[in-house]
């Protein structure tokens, strides 16, 4: 995923929330790929299982496990970013000419990473394995991870196109 031009990671709050859904809806139609993050301060469950094998926990259990920690605390950020087929960001401001649905899918980095030899861990240190720089922002800022996660998704998947392009005539 090549990165064209500086790249913004926008702050929204309740006095320009409505402003920023204005240029999402501008922007959906050209970008049907996003990654989305969210923060929480913190935990109160833990697991009786060590930090490192974690990720091998039933997915039952891990489920449970994060569903109560959700529960139990208030999200304090939330994090989209918003891509075309090939992981090209929108330039917001500027009209979107082309307009396509790509189907919908659904697709967990983390649930992918577990069929990739070598690669495991949290967001940053699949992206450092794959040698994704993170471009903007810090480490556990619901913005700048959610960008992380998409270039880590378009690393991943190469240059294959796991989209297809359902629109005849358009």
């Amino acid at each position: 995923m090549e990165i064209a031009g500086p790249v913004i990671v926008r702050e929204v709050w309740a006095h320009n929330l409505e402003k920023e859904f204005a240029l999402i809806r501008v922007a959906l139609p050209g970008c049907r790929i996003a990654a989305i993050d969210t923060e929480f301060p913190g935990h109160i469950f833990k697991s009786q299982v060590d930090g490192h094998l974690i990720a091998r926990l039933p997915p039952a259990e891990t489920y449970e496990l994060m569903k109560s920690n959700i529960d139990a605390l208030e999200i304090i950020q939330v994090g989209l970013a918003l891509s075309d087929s090939c992981g090209r960001l929108p330039h917001f401001g500027t009209p979107f000419s082309y307009k396509r649905f790509f189907g919908f899918c659904i697709y967990d980095v983390k649930h992918m990473i577990k069929s990739c030899d070598g690669l495991y861990g949290g967001l940053e240190r699949v992206a450092k394995s794959l040698n994704v720089d993170r471009i903007a922002g810090k480490s556990h800022q619901a913005g700048s991870d959610s960008l992380l996660t998409l270039q880590t998704f378009f690393k991943l998947i190469g240059s294959r196109k796991p989209f297809t392009d359902n629109t005849e005539g358009n």
